[in-house]
């Protein structure tokens, strides 16, 4: 199995260094589970990160999000909205078989 592990902290949590993500990848590590880790700081290498998903089994995203979408920082200036997600996602191939996992606020709410 693989799994691609994108965590998107806030400005806060990134100063701070408080990452869940890296816990997330070192329990993958002791389970023997091949983990690529990024850390993603800005709309731009999210929208990078999500252009060929289809080489992983699992793709887990840890980030804050809200009704709107997915958030950069405590004052959600910087999002990206799920409607451009859905879409980014829609343009890889061969996803069969493959799961996205989302950890962040309100998810759901609109998809």
């Amino acid at each position: 199995m693989k799994v691609l592990l994108l965590e998107i902290p806030s400005d806060d949590h990134a100063y701070e260094g408080w990452l869940g993500g890296r816990t997330i990848q070192k329990t993958l590590d002791v389970l023997d589970i091949e983990c690529t880790y990024k850390l993603i700081l800005s709309k731009g290498y999210l929208i990078k990160s999500l252009n060929d998903i289809s080489a992983f089994d699992v793709v887990h995203i840890e980030c804050h999000s809200d009704k709107e979408g997915i958030c950069y920082n405590p004052k959600r200036k910087r999002t990206l909205p799920w409607s451009d997600f859905a879409k980014k996602i829609a343009e890889n191939k061969n996803l069969k078989k493959k799961f996205i996992v989302i950890s962040g606020c309100l998810g759901t709410t609109h998809l």
